[in-house]
C-alpha cells in the first residue's frame, strides 16, 4: 500500500546519545554543528537529525542510538488546542498522515522496550507523552471533526469543496470520499424514482412457445 510506505516515512528529530560511526550520512546538509567538522563519518553525541518512522525501532529503541523528540504538531502546546477543539486546524499542513503517523509513532514508543538505567528516563517521559497523544488522537478522529466532514460530504450538491478537503488528512479525505459517494448515489436513486422494467425479450420469446392448455 503506497499510503503506508508514505506514511513510515514521515520523519521525526532525533538526538544522538553517543559518537555513531559510520552514521554521518544522517546528518542534514545544512548542518553547522561544529563538533561534526571533526569527523566526516561520525555522527557526534547530541547532533540532531531527522529519522522516518520505519527506522526507529532499530536505530532508537533496540539500539538506543538515539532519542526522539516529538513533531511540533504532536507537541503538549498543539495537543491542549487540538484537544479543546480542532475542526478548524488545517491537520494536512501538519502532515497528510497525521492521524496514522501518530498512531505508528504512539505505537513503536509504547512496544519499546524499558530499561532501568537512569538514563533511560527520557523514554519513560515520551511514552508517557505518548499515552497523552494517542487520547488527544482518538478523540480529535472521531470528534468533531469526523462530523464536520460527513455533514459536508453528505450534503454537498456539485459544489467546489476543495477549500475545505485540502485541510483534510488523507485519513479523513478517505472518509469524505466514501460519505460523497454514498451522497451521489442516493441522489442519483431519488432522481430515477420508480420505473416501469421492460420485460426481457428472451422472457418474450419464451412466452409465445408456451402452449396454452386445451
Amino acid at each position: 500500500d503506497i499510503d503506508d510506505i508514505l506514511m513510515e516515512d514521515e520523519h521525526v528529530t532525533a538526538i544522538a546519545r553517543i559518537d555513531c560511526a559510520s552514521l554521518a550520512f544522517l546528518r542534514p546538509y545544512n548542518s553547522t554543528n561544529t563538533a561534526a567538522s571533526t569527523s566526516s563519518t561520525t555522527l557526534m553525541t547530541n547532533e540532531k537529525v531527522s529519522l522516518p518512522l520505519w527506522t526507529l525501532p532499530f536505530l532508537c529503541f533496540d539500539s538506543r542510538f538515539f532519542d526522539v523528540t516529538l513533531p511540533k504538531h504532536f507537541s503538549d502546546s498543539f495537543r491542549k488546542k487540538l484537544d479543546a477543539g480542532g475542526d478548524s486546524f488545517n491537520l494536512r499542513l501538519k502532515s497528510p498522515y497525521f492521524y496514522s503517523s501518530g498512531f505508528l509513532l504512539c505505537s513503536l514508543v509504547s512496544s519499546s522496550p524499558s530499561s532501568r538505567r537512569s538514563s533511560d528516563n527520557r523514554l519513560t517521559l515520551l511514552k508517557k507523552e505518548c499515552s497523552l497523544l494517542l487520547s488527544v488522537l482518538k478523540k480529535a478522529f472521531i470528534g468533531s471533526r469526523l462530523r464536520k466532514t460527513l455533514d459536508w460530504s453528505l450534503s454537498f450538491r456539485d459544489e467546489d469543496c476543495t477549500s475545505y478537503t485540502n485541510t483534510l488528512t488523507t485519513e479523513e479525505l478517505a472518509l469524505f470520499e466514501i460519505g460523497a459517494r454514498a451522497s451521489l448515489g442516493y441522489q442519483e436513486w431519488k432522481r430515477k424514482g420508480s420505473r416501469f422494467i421492460k420485460v426481457s425479450g428472451i422472457v418474450k420469446s419464451k412466452d409465445r412457445r408456451v402452449v396454452s392448455p386445451g
